[in-house]
């Protein structure tokens, strides 16, 4: 079913990313394309959620409430893996909302917090 999408992605609390834009939710799944061509689709289940983007950077995230998981970006050729602890991830009938710190070993690096609303 068509929905209209807004993204926003804090960094250490200031807004990097934000847009909006046309797309699909179909059963637990969203996709929608933002103006630079990457494509993003969120997977949720009971317990985790995924996002997978496609486009000149490609990154693969698995989220796990209050647990450390990981995921992948790719990037010019090069391929890094990130280690994220979720702090706070939930899931609406119209929103999703994430809060996790990406990770060096033990020490944070950096919070994020991705906000997708859709209607």
């Amino acid at each position: 079913m068509n929905k209209k999408f807004t993204f926003e992605m804090k960094i250490d609390g200031q807004v990097q990313t934000a847009f909006s834009s046309e797309g699909e939710a179909i059963d637990n799944q969203l996709f929608f394309t933002n103006d630079r061509e990457q494509t993003y689709r969120f997977q949720f289940n009971r317990d985790e959620t995924y996002l997978y983007r496609t486009g000149p950077e490609e990154l693969v995230l698995v989220f796990r409430l209050a647990e450390r998981s990981g995921g992948t970006i790719k990037s010019e050729g090069f391929e890094f893996v990130m280690n994220v602890f979720t702090k706070k991830m939930e899931v609406t009938a119209s929103q999703l909302h994430l809060d996790y710190d990406l990770l060096d070993g033990n020490e944070v690096v950096s919070n994020h917090q991705l906000l997708v609303k859709w209607n």
